[in-house]
Order: structure tokens, then C-alpha cells, then sequence
């Protein structure tokens, strides 16, 4: 039996959504074959290089035309003429794509993006694909990108995502409320001075973390410099990612200043720093919030990325798990509040901890293998001969 994950290099959280998959599979369904792949390393050189920095220099520098372009692509409407469209322009785009899948020859595809599940989508309606598939969404609102008749099963961050579902016509027969996968180690319980110890951290500094995602992305510099206006000393922890530039630029910035500044660049051990720290600076992507989520850590929420961020941004601020920061100047405030008004903050970690759904991964496993035996099983049965 092999069963393919399948992700899309347009962030960390997608492959980071399908290396937690393939990490339970392998200790909870190990008589499956689990491989993880990059849809876009199979696709055309231009579709490969092209895409992710689309997707950058959208956000970052022409915010409005992606706004425009998120909710163009949720109008119910046109739905269908939208589907068939990015369909045709991303098959120009396939490369080896069908190929591969073809010759992998999977009993059962889960993807973390969208991307793949168009191809897989386009596949199944052209008789070329009998495959299973399956779509992990990674965001707390649906979305029509994820959307197509083809597929078999979603598996969705919480419930409070149906009622949108049902609005947008997903069938809600094949949704599974699973929870977004991420990586075990966030639901390890681990004792914040042991951490702090063991990365060279400060041990009794109240600790402060930013990142920017894998790209980098957001205004950190800017936060930066206004962190440096908190009048009490502190520790702060900065993820620069990807982003060489960025991390040189805060290295400037923070010269002369009274806190104690850490800086990082993309780093494999961001569970070790978030269990060292006391609040997190971040954009709302998905897995990050996830991982906030399990490791119950107090945020603060910065220029969310319309659309997927914004909903991920309102659902932290209905539970009361975090703290929109409107405008970058506001910040100093914010934090000088918490760090005089304790029981706050400890308030944000409970209902942060309270929204976690750390063994997601685990259950998507575990539906996966059910899937599997199911679908052996009727196998079996129907080439009995005695089966009419």
C-alpha cells in the first residue's frame, strides 16, 4: 500500500502540514508506504520558479491584488467557471506532473495545497486517475480554491469552518473534522527554564519570540524598533526565516538597545523556542496558529495577509487567545501592559491551550488507514467470484 503526500513549495506550513502526516504514518500505519513530494518539482522550470514568488510579491507588495484576487476566486457563482479555468491554465503547467502519478501508481493521495488537488482534480474527471484523494485544508476558513467535485474526503481545522462549508456547497458527507497536522513535538509539555537553559536563553527574562514565516514576510524590522521602546528590559527571539536581508537589517536596528535581542534564521527546533518563551509576535498564518494552539502561547497578531490570515486572526479573537495589534506603533503599549498585568497574559495562554488540537495528525492517520482497509477490503470482495 502507498499512500502520497503531496504539498506545494508556497510556504513552510504546507510541508511542514504533510511532514507531520508522514511522521504518524510511519509509527501508527507502518505497513503503508508513506513518500512526500513537491507537486511543483514536477511541474514545467517556469511553473517551478514562477509560483512561489507570485505568491510573495503578491503580498507583500500588491496586497490589493491579491485581496482582490482571494475573494474573486470565493464567489460561489462563478465557482465552477473559476474551477475550469485554473484547471486549463495549470495543465499547460503540469510538466511531469501525471507522469509521476501514474507511474508512483498511489493507493491513496493526501495533499496540503491546492495546487495538487487541481491536477489530481482534472486527472480523476478525465478517467486517467481511480486513486483515492484526499485534501488536508491548512487555514480556519474554507475557500473555494479547495473545492472540487473529484475529490473523495477534506479533512478541516474545527467545526466552526462547516457552517461556511455548507454556505459554499462543499459535501459535507466527505468533510472530516481532523484538526490542521503539525509535528508531535508541539504537544510535548515542556518546563520553560529547562528550555531556556538548554538554548543559552536568559532563565528569568521575560521572553518575547517574532517570526515572520518561511519567507520572511511582514513588517519585522518595524516591530523591532518599536519593541525597543519597552521600557522594562527583555528577551527577544527573532525568526528571520529565509530572509537573509531581513536578518541583517534587524541586526542594525537593534543596536544599542537595552533588551537582550536573539536572533535566528529558519530554523528546525521552533517548538524548543516557543516553549522557552512567554508571548509571540506573528503573522496568523495556519500552522503557526496551530502551533501556538498546542503549545498554548499567548500572541499577538500583526498585518494579516487578507483573506486565509484574516479569518485565522478573527477566529484567535472570538476565543479571547490573542491580541490584534492594528497599528505597529500600539505595540510598546501592548506589551508593557502584559508584562504589568500578569493574570493577562496567563488568561491569553488559557484560551489559547484551550483551542489546541495537538494529535491531529494522528487522526488523519488513522482515517487514512481506515480508508485503506475499507477500500481493500471491497477489493477483495468484488473480485470474488461468488460476488454477483
Amino acid at each position: 500500500m502507498k499512500i502520497l503526500i503531496i504539498h506545494t513549495n508556497a510556504g513552510a506550513g504546507h510541508l511542514r502540514a504533510a511532514e507531520a502526516v508522514c511522521k504518524a504514518g510511519l509509527k501508527y500505519f507502518p505497513e503503508a508506504e508513506f513518500k512526500i513530494m513537491d507537486s511543483l518539482e514536477y511541474t514545467t522550470a517556469w511553473m517551478k520558479k514562477i509560483y512561489p514568488v507570485t505568491y510573495v510579491v503578491l503580498v507583500k507588495y500588491l496586497s490589493l491584488v491579491w485581496r482582490f484576487f482571494y475573494f474573486y476566486c470565493n464567489i460561489k457563482c462563478l465557482e465552477k467557471f473559476n474551477c475550469r479555468l485554473r484547471q486549463r491554465i495549470l495543465v499547460t503547467q503540469q510538466g511531469r506532473f501525471f507522469k509521476m502519478i501514474q507511474e508512483e501508481a498511489p493507493d491513496l493521495v493526501l495533499t496540503t495545497h491546492y495546487l495538487p488537488s487541481d491536477y489530481l482534480s482534472f486527472m480523476k474527471r478525465k478517467g486517467k486517475l481511480k486513486t483515492f484523494v484526499a485534501v488536508c485544508l491548512t487555514d480556519y476558513e474554507p475557500h473555494l480554491m479547495w473545492k472540487n467535485p473529484e475529490l473523495d474526503q477534506y479533512f478541516i481545522a474545527s467545526e466552526e469552518m462547516l457552517p461556511e462549508m455548507k454556505r459554499l456547497r462543499f459535501p459535507l458527507e466527505k468533510v472530516k473534522v481532523s484538526g490542521i497536522p503539525i509535528h508531535q513535538e508541539f504537544a510535548i509539555v515542556e518546563d520553560q527554564m529547562m528550555m531556556r537553559k538548554k538554548l543559552g536563553l536568559k532563565l528569568n527574562e521575560f521572553t518575547l519570540m517574532i517570526t515572520s514565516g518561511g519567507f520572511g514576510l511582514g513588517p519585522v524590522k518595524a516591530v523591532v524598533r518599536e519593541l525597543k521602546k519597552v521600557t522594562k528590559p527583555i528577551q527577544i527571539l527573532v525568526i528571520c526565516g529565509h530572509n537573509a536581508d531581513l536578518k541583517s537589517q534587524v541586526e542594525k536596528e537593534i543596536e544599542g538597545s537595552i533588551h537582550d535581542f536573539r536572533l535566528f534564521e529558519f530554523v528546525k527546533n521552533i517548538h524548543e523556542l516557543m516553549s522557552a518563551s512567554d508571548l509571540l509576535i506573528s503573522k496568523p498564518g495556519g500552522l503557526t496558529t496551530t502551533e501556538v494552539m498546542a503549545k498554548g502561547l499567548p500572541m499577538i497578531v500583526y498585518q494579516p495577509i487578507a483573506g486565509h490570515e484574516t479569518a485565522n486572526c478573527q477566529m484567535l479573537l472570538k476565543h479571547q487567545a490573542a491580541i490584534e495589534m492594528k497599528k505597529i506603533s500600539e505595540l510598546p503599549q501592548v506589551v508593557m501592559e502584559l508584562l504589568d498585568h500578569p493574570e493577562k497574559l496567563q488568561g491569553l495562554k488559557e484560551n489559547m491551550k484551550a483551542l489546541g488540537h495537538p494529535e491531529a495528525a494522528t487522526e488523519i492517520v488513522f482515517e487514512l488507514k481506515k480508508i485503506m482497509e475499507m477500500r481493500q477490503k471491497d477489493g477483495n470482495e468484488s473480485a470474488d467470484p461468488k460476488i454477483k
